[in-house]
């Protein structure tokens, strides 16, 4: 059985909890795909990081409130609709 890929967003450095969950999904034999503006130091072994500027270029504006940013996630779906996900998985 093939189990689903986990592909996350991630700003900043891991602390140990995302150490953890991420080992964790890699040892129970998850594809784990970490998308980042910036590498990641500490990215567990097996994890495997990507250039977020493929879903979300950095230079665009963040879309802020006075609560702070507004999540991506609805910018990351609308490009990936332009650029199927097995093309970015590909890369």
């Amino acid at each position: 059985m093939t189990l689903p890929p986990i592909i996350s967003f991630w700003h900043g450095p891991l602390s140990w909890l995302e150490v953890l969950c991420i080992t964790a999904f890699v040892r129970r034999g998850h594809r784990v795909l970490v998308h980042s503006y910036d590498t990641i130091e500490n990215l567990p072994a097996g994890a495997e990081w990507r250039d977020a500027t493929a879903l979300l270029p950095f230079h665009r504006p963040r879309l802020m409130t006075k609560r702070g940013p507004l999540p991506a996630s609805p910018v990351i779906r609308k490009n990936r609709e332009k650029r199927p996900i097995r093309s970015i998985l590909k890369s």
